[in-house]
């Protein structure tokens, strides 16, 4: 059973890193510049996405399943 439990982990942390890394690399923002000062100042807005954590940590979550996907395996065959 616990091989069984460790090969789904190991599954699950493979699935999440490759997405991470799919969203990570090839997933692009879009953002949104907007100038105006017809009236008055100019003022710039930014519209968008800054920065891309969500890639990041789902490849570190991935990272660390796969890690106890596989030592709950390896665990489970020497018993």
């Amino acid at each position: 059973m616990k091989k069984v439990v460790g090969g789904i982990i190991t599954i699950i942390g493979i699935v999440m890193a490759a997405w991470g890394i799919h969203v990570y690399v090839f997933a692009k923002e879009a953002t949104s510049i907007l100038i105006g000062g017809a009236d008055g100042p100019t003022s710039v807005f930014i519209a968008g996405k800054v920065g891309n954590g969500f890639g990041l940590g789902t490849i570190f979550v991935g990272i660390i399943l796969v890690v106890a996907g596989v030592v709950i395996f390896i665990k489970s065959k020497k018993k």
